[in-house]
């Protein structure tokens, strides 16, 4: 009777670890939260083991070790507050480990795909919002939300492993730059910002598996974190080796931060008129509200979640606005991140029920590394990049790393003084 009681509870533990994973928590929460649950149910004498698709739950008393894998399906925003929010009670004792089960059966059974038209629409917000936000022209806004109807669509029909595979980004990337191109022939433009290539494919950018394997590095994880973080920079690579090729097929070039064409005059692409001009800057402020929009539609947010991540744009926008006129925008990026990064893990401790990189991952495609290390790694790779630029993206990455470490070393200590702050008040 007791063997079989430790067994289901085992697999409870396991379970519960393997949904964690799968909507996006790191291996260093993962674990630290498996630990406090089996502390609470007096099971402290197991030993848990956590890598990014599996968790292993040894029971010396048992003398057997379970292995549990992370489901492979996609979840809505609405599933991951509630697998969050069932973490959360789970490690405060409020439910038993051995009603987790049922929990999770409730959880699972929920509509996990996004219905196509949402899908599409989202993905028309954030690509043509990103865009609007990194100075491109009108037309080239409207072309990048038309392009993110089709990867909307396309991302919310594929699972999360082929969303980070780097042969979908190589071929994503190379279909976008040639329908820009195509575009940009109709219309008679004659050169745009690189940046106009970006706003479809910022999507791909894997800013949730940057973060996740910067906090296991950075938490004791290196060898999750070290396969994360190579996984993460070969989907970038893949893109901008997608953009390359498809520059080179249509004759193109790419100078410093443009992309020359070789169709259109400078004349003709001033006869646009107001289409040519770039969007003032109360627009990107308004932009960063469709991005947030974007993301609550792709991922069927709650209302909740979804004004959580407007303000957490909000809030990354206005202050990498205000430090980088002193600090330059390589450091103002890292300071973004790391009050960015504290600020949505000091919202779980006051009540929120979802994982912090919820909120952080669209702020990453405004950061410096998002869209400006693509925009730089093309530059260096066609050879016409300003001295020292490939020093320039380097510095983002390590400024965008550093400043995710100190925000979650921050929120770390943090977090247990607001939490006896919260039992006084209770007594």
């Amino acid at each position: 009777m007791v063997e079989a009681k430790r067994q289901c509870e085992n697999a409870a533990l396991g379970r519960l670890g393997g949904a964690l994973l799968a909507v996006g928590y790191a291996v260093t929460d993962v674990r630290q939260d498996l630990n406090r649950i089996a502390s609470v149910s007096g099971r402290s004498d197991l030993a848990i083991q956590v890598q990014p698709n599996m968790v292993f739950i040894d029971d010396p008393h048992l003398g057997q070790t379970r292995m549990t894998l992370a489901p492979s399906s996609a979840f809505t925003l609405q599933q991951i507050g509630e697998v969050g929010s069932l973490a959360s009670r789970t490690v405060q004792g409020t439910i038993l480990l051995a009603d987790v089960p049922p929990h999770l059966d409730a959880i699972e059974a929920k509509a996990k795909r996004t219905p196509l038209l949402m899908a599409m629409v989202g993905g028309a917000m954030v690509s043509g919002a990103i865009t609007v936000i990194f100075a491109s022209p009108w037309w080239a806004v409207v072309v990048s939300a038309v392009l993110g109807l089709l990867i909307g669509a396309l991302l919310s029909r594929v699972s999360p492993a082929w969303q980070t595979n780097g042969m979908v980004a190589f071929a994503l990337a190379l279909a976008v730059t040639l329908l820009i191109w195509t575009a940009a022939t109709v219309i008679g433009v004659h050169d745009l910002p690189t940046f106009a290539l970006c706003g479809p494919l910022v999507i791909l950018v894997p800013g949730m598996l940057v973060t996740n394997a910067v906090l296991e590095i950075s938490g004791g994880d290196p060898i999750s974190g070290g396969g994360r973080l190579v996984s993460g920079l070969l989907v970038w690579a893949m893109l901008a080796a997608g953009i390359l090729v498809g520059v080179h097929l249509v004759g193109g070039r790419i100078s410093a931060n443009s992309l020359i064409l070789n169709t259109g005059t400078f004349e003709s692409q001033h006869s646009l008129g107001l289409w040519a001009s770039i969007p003032p800057v109360w627009a990107r402020w308004i932009a960063v509200f469709f991005i947030a929009a974007g993301f609550a539609l792709s991922y069927l947010s709650t209302v909740r979640m979804f004004l959580a991540m407007t303000l957490t744009l909000y809030f990354s926008y206005a202050v990498l606005n205000l430090v980088e006129p002193a600090v330059g925008s390589v450091i103002a990026g890292g300071i973004s991140a790391a009050l960015t990064l504290f600020i949505s893990r000091i919202a779980i401790g006051v009540g929120a029920s979802w994982p912090s990189i919820v909120l952080f991952r669209p702020a990453f495609y405004m950061l410096v590394p998002g869209s400006l290390g693509l925009v730089t790694v093309l530059s260096v790779a066609s050879q016409t990049a300003p001295p020292n630029a490939s020093l320039s993206v380097l510095a983002a990455v390590i400024s965008l790393t550093i400043g995710i470490q100190v925000g979650a070393m921050t929120a770390q200590i943090t977090q247990p003084l607001i939490a006896r702050i919260k039992n006084r008040q209770k007594k």
